[in-house]
């Protein structure tokens, strides 16, 4: 076996040579000394944590209203919430071998339905309960489906949902600022989490072209 020479060794993690002096790998990225590796640690627990919590939460009652009971993301698994859980399984099954790129992924669908549950509850069910009280005016028996529209508020899976994505972005950004560099993952993920921006911004200030896949099917 050929020796090494005096002024390189072998990283502990990959095997390849690197230079004596070197704090990371320049072949797999790996910190070598032992903060960073307290880093690592504390990245792993909270990208699995992260990734466990987003992984409950389409199973979580998302939105709770009187009569109609809890709604979940799941939604018996026609839901957004499948989604969320594959892309969670797989950004906490990378995250297991220190690879932390698809947390972009998961944590860009987290902040998409986070966007949603917003959009919900300060456009479209205001706009919703407004309609009702037009349409039922000169009903008797308006006000109890006014008071059912008026209680809806969000449950305490959109806490989980939250929380989830918070540390799961929150890591995605603390590796990619520590090793300055975005896997092929990570750059998916931050052009999934722009288009969800530009998606709910759009929808906020032009809510009329939701319906725009209906009137495109009317035309035809």
């Amino acid at each position: 076996m050929a020796e090494h020479d005096s002024t390189t060794k072998r990283c502990p993690f990959c095997a390849e040579e690197i230079l004596i002096e070197a704090k990371k790998c320049r072949h797999c990225g790996e910190f070598l000394d032992k903060e960073n590796h307290k880093n690592e640690l504390l990245w792993k627990i909270l990208a699995m944590a992260g990734s466990l919590l987003l992984v409950i939460a389409p199973f979580a009652p998302f939105i709770s209203a009187p009569i109609f009971g809890r709604v979940t993301l799941f939604q018996q698994g026609k839901g957004d919430g499948v989604v969320l859980i594959a892309v969670a399984l797989i950004a906490g099954l990378f995250s297991m071998f220190g690879r932390y790129g698809f947390l972009w992924v998961s944590g860009a669908v987290g902040l998409f339905e986070i966007g949603n549950l917003l959009s919900f509850f300060y456009r479209r069910l205001p706009d919703a309960i407004e309609s009702y009280k037009h349409q039922t005016r000169d009903n008797v028996f308006g006000s109890i489906g006014n008071i059912t529209l008026s209680n809806v508020d969000p449950d305490w899976g959109a806490m989980v949902l939250v929380l989830g994505t918070l540390a799961t972005v929150g890591v995605a950004v603390s590796v990619a600022m520590a090793r300055r560099t975005l896997a092929l993952a990570g750059k998916v993920g931050i052009g999934l989490l722009l288009f969800a921006v530009a998606y709910q911004t759009v929808i906020f200030f032009f809510p009329y072209l939701v319906y725009w896949p209906s009137l495109l099917g009317r035309d035809r």
